[in-house]
């Protein structure tokens, strides 16, 4: 199981499998098609309950 650890020193949480995780999927899949931007998934009482993704296209000067 993957760990992630956050940037003020509290201990590290496991992500586990399970069937109650739909957003696992569409998190998977905007991380394929994504070349710059972010994902943020926002997380109330442990449950997630929105996914925000934000593409940036990067323009090149002539």
């Amino acid at each position: 199981m993957p760990e992630f650890s956050s940037s003020n020193g509290a201990k590290p949480h496991v992500l586990e499998k399970s069937r109650d995780e739909p957003w696992l999927p569409l998190v998977r899949e905007l991380l394929r098609g994504l070349q710059f931007g972010s994902v943020v998934i926002t997380v109330q009482d442990r449950v997630v309950v929105q996914v925000d993704c934000t593409e940036k296209h990067r323009l090149r000067r002539p």
